[in-house]
């Protein structure tokens, strides 16, 4: 496959409202994820912060990873496996910076899962925790919030992509430094459509996904973290 031009965002979108949210259907594409996985956005923490934790990417039915922010933590991303067993990565995000964040999941084998954080394409550090990723049922996703809609993110979203595979430093450097991507992803939501309630999957494969109470900003789109991009 030839390598896929990604463009930086002239909106973005904004999780503030209670139960803001993307909700990403059921599909076969998410149950493929159930070996390996990768979870990259651009993301902004909103100055203002929340007591309580907030969520960038939860899966549903049945809620067995997560993808989150501590908010007592000082920005600490925090990972969840098999819904209850969990590692505090050393990957922290900043407040009011929009910043290139990417977390990749592989089951190494039954008992373990080796868990990596990545911040503009730079390895910040890789962990294994015990626990199976396996997604059984009919799972969904949901960007901005816990399976339960709870715990919303306060910030800005843009450029949500999702792959069934673990992603090398090298790839996400790739993405990050130069915009392209040679591996295509599963998921690919730009989050920049400006209106409207479909967050539309770029994807081939075209999973659409529903806006509930999230809105679109223009004033600070995140041009600054590739601007070898024209």
């Amino acid at each position: 496959m030839g390598r896929q031009k990604i463009r930086p965002a002239a909106s973005t979108m904004r999780f503030s409202a209670v139960g803001s949210r993307v909700d990403i259907p059921n599909n076969s594409q998410i149950s493929s994820m159930y070996n390996a996985m990768t979870f990259r956005a651009l993301v902004k923490r909103a100055s203002t912060q929340r007591t309580s934790n907030e969520y960038l990417l939860a899966s549903v039915s049945p809620a067995n990873w997560i993808i989150r922010i501590d908010s007592l933590t000082d920005g600490r991303i925090r990972i969840y496996i098999d819904g209850s067993l969990s590692l505090s990565s050393a990957l922290r995000l900043r407040t009011g910076k929009w910043e290139d964040v990417a977390v990749t999941m592989a089951q190494t084998d039954v008992n373990t899962v080796r868990v990596t954080s990545y911040l503009a394409g730079t390895l910040i550090s890789t962990v294994n925790i015990a626990g199976s990723m396996a997604l059984s049922g009919t799972p969904s996703l949901k960007l901005g919030v816990a399976s339960t809609n709870a715990a919303t993110f306060n910030g800005w979203m843009s450029e949500v992509m999702l792959f069934n595979q673990e992603l090398t430093t090298l790839q996400l450097t790739d993405i990050n430094q130069n915009g392209t991507t040679s591996v295509a992803p599963l998921m690919y939501y730009k989050l920049n459509e400006g209106s409207g309630s479909i967050a539309l999957d770029s994807s081939d494969n075209r999973y659409n996904g529903t806006i509930t109470n999230a809105t679109y900003d223009t004033l600070d789109p995140p041009y600054s973290l590739r601007s070898s991009i024209a």
